[in-house]
């Protein structure tokens, strides 16, 4: 009989604890979203912590760790709803201190639309510039024909392609708060800026190559217009088009993020332009624009 009421003790213990282990699951799961990318894979996936910690120990201090940033985060707010882009910096992995690159279109400029701005500015780029000239084997060694386009600058380059490598930054829903300081309860989320971002991508690289000017009425390239700013380039816009693949996917080893997120940008012009007849000028531009801080953090 006692062996009875022991097991069945036992089990109530166990019962208790599981319910309770269930509830801190569901707790640390909420705050999930203020985690890195590798500590919510390890949350979520069941694996071990990189100090030897069991998942069940990490969820628990995970827990309490989210729940003291929000509260950091909401001091000195009447609402949290005025901390969404503090929480959005801090925890999506954008820094602050950069300069975005853009993307828009010359139809949306010409109607005042705003572009599109890289929530987190691409990870990296090649620019792969083909040279217009042809190597002919003589008896005497190779020669080289060089064919310079008058029209594009006196430039012996062809039509450059940027391959882009793009980054979203945590695709993870972004929790939103609504009452008092006293009040942390999560009461609904938005869609992760770097996600959003991708999608308006998407729709702009699919926008007509051609669009009517109503003020010129006629029928003009409607280029797509790439604004970079890096260290080489602290401020260069690039006119053209994404063209071939448009790539991106998902793993499961990484799921808060968007992966192989990447894209050929077909250049027809830039300002300022890389030609042989304005290249003399990039060293100005350059001392111009970061003496103006355009370029922080630009990548």
């Amino acid at each position: 009989m006692s062996n009875d009421n022991s097991a069945a003790t036992k089990a109530a213990q166990e019962a208790a604890e599981a319910a309770k282990y269930e509830a801190q699951q569901a707790a640390a799961t909420e705050a999930v979203s203020g985690l890195s990318a590798a500590e919510a894979r390890s949350a979520e996936t069941g694996k071990y912590s990189s100090n030897g910690s069991s998942t069940k120990e990490y969820a628990y201090s995970q827990d309490a760790k989210n729940k003291e940033i929000l509260q950091q985060l909401a001091k000195g707010t009447d609402t949290y709803d005025k901390t969404t882009m503090e929480i959005s910096d801090y925890t999506y992995g954008r820094s602050t201190t950069r300069r975005p690159w853009t993307l828009t279109t010359v139809e949306m400029e010409a109607n005042s639309e705003k572009p599109l701005e890289f929530y987190i500015n691409p990870g990296s780029y090649t620019l792969e510039n083909p040279l217009r000239q042809q190597i002919v084997q003589a008896k005497g060694g190779p020669v080289i024909h060089t064919f310079r386009d008058s029209r594009r600058g006196n430039t012996n380059l062809g039509f450059s392609t940027m391959r882009v490598s793009m980054q979203s930054g945590s695709i993870m829903p972004v929790p939103r708060f609504g009452g008092t300081k006293a009040n942390t309860n999560v009461q609904y989320v938005t869609i992760p800026k770097g996600l959003d971002i991708f999608y308006k991508w998407l729709n702009i690289i699919q926008q007509d190559t051609l669009w009517y000017n109503p003020i010129t009425e006629s029928t003009e390239e409607n280029y797509q217009i790439l604004t970079i700013n890096t260290l080489i380039f602290p401020f260069l816009r690039l006119y053209g088009f994404f063209t071939e693949n448009a790539n991106f996917g998902e793993n499961s080893d990484n799921p808060t993020e968007i992966q192989s997120w990447e894209g050929n940008f077909l250049i027809y012009k830039s300002t300022p332009a890389l030609t042989l007849d304005q290249v003399s000028d990039l060293a100005g531009h350059w001392n111009l624009q970061i003496s103006s801080g355009n370029s922080l953090r630009s990548l």
